[in-house]
């Protein structure tokens, strides 16, 4: 049994990560941003720390697509932070499928990406 940080655990793809980990019965404390100038603000001590938060979606990142790219940036640099402060040993950045612009099925890994959008730039 593991404990696991989850970033964007009440999202879809944070959500669905965090139940299936309780259900395999692994310990999870979902973290939740502020809108203040920190994004994550409290990075408790836990083994692994999943990073699936991110901006409010496509129509959120085309409407304001500097705000957007300046969410994830700083969240993954604060929990960056986190980890060489020891709070945890590893991170796993969950990414979207946006990032490869117009894909149909599974995409392997060596797919050039080519984001269509703000969305999925910034989650490049």
């Amino acid at each position: 049994m593991n404990t696991f940080g989850v970033t964007g655990a009440s999202g879809f793809l944070g959500g669905a990560i965090a139940r299936t980990l309780t259900e395999r019965g692994d310990v999870v404390v979902p973290l939740h941003h502020s809108k203040g100038r920190v994004v994550y603000p409290h990075v408790p001590s836990v083994d692994v720390l999943v990073h699936a938060g991110g901006g409010g979606g496509i129509a959120a990142a085309d409407a304001d697509p500097t705000a957007d790219l300046r969410a994830h940036a700083q969240s993954t640099l604060e929990l960056l932070e986190a980890q060489k402060e020891g709070r945890f040993q590893r991170l796993v950045l969950v990414s979207s499928a946006a990032v490869y612009g117009r894909v149909q099925g599974l995409v392997p890994e060596t797919q050039t990406p080519r984001p269509l959008a703000a969305y999925g730039v910034s989650k490049r």
